[in-house]
């Protein structure tokens, strides 16, 4: 019989690489295990924070505690957040979204409260290291008490964007900061 040699299949693999993912979509089942989070007030003994049937849930227990959860696998320039909020019925906090989150650099700020204020912050950690409100007002699409808002944040370039249940509240530039970590914040106030 007749021998035949033939070569091994060659198996094109592409190089693992770190970039991020266009989309994602957080579902909160596989725990926190891409989180680190940090508490700069209040006393984090008092925050129970947990990924829960497909949900995140925050639960603070004490005034003035500042509970922030960074998302830490992928760095991101421009960046889309979207985030779905269920009050419990307190109307004394205020959830922030975050975006280019750099350790040493700062990180942009989006915080709406229950109450219907919200603010852009740039926290900077180089010079002032504080925060500085880059634009600040009120809204009436923020809709209090026991029920449910969107917020979604724009990181485009120079231009950071708020909209609050669908729509634009507020459109600013600033520039000093172009890539970093995303993530979510849950704050108490007084209650």
């Amino acid at each position: 019989p007749p021998v035949v040699a033939t070569e091994p299949p060659v198996v094109v693999t592409e190089p693992p690489t770190n970039e991020p993912p266009d989309y994602f979509v957080e579902e909160f089942e596989n725990g926190l295990g891409n989180y680190f989070y940090f508490v700069p007030y209040g006393n984090e003994d008092y925050a129970d924070v947990r990924a829960e049937d497909g949900l995140l849930k925050f639960n603070i227990t004490s005034k003035e505690l500042y509970y922030y959860l960074m998302y830490d696998p992928y760095t991101y320039g421009d960046v889309r957040l979207d985030v779905e909020v269920v009050n419990q019925g307190v109307n004394d906090n205020e959830v922030s979204l975050i975006c280019r989150y750099d350790e040493t650099l700062g990180w942009y700020e989006f915080s709406v409260t229950s109450g219907g204020l919200w603010t852009i912050y740039y926290y900077d950690n180089v010079i002032n290291k504080d925060y500085s409100i880059i634009a600040d007002g009120g809204s009436t699409n923020v809709k209090m008490g026991r029920d449910t808002n969107s917020y979604t944040v724009i990181c485009q370039g120079r231009e950071l964007s708020l909209y609050i249940n669908g729509t634009l509240t507020k459109k600013v530039e600033h520039k000093d900061l172009s890539r970093g970590l995303v993530g979510i914040g849950v704050s108490s106030f007084d209650a």
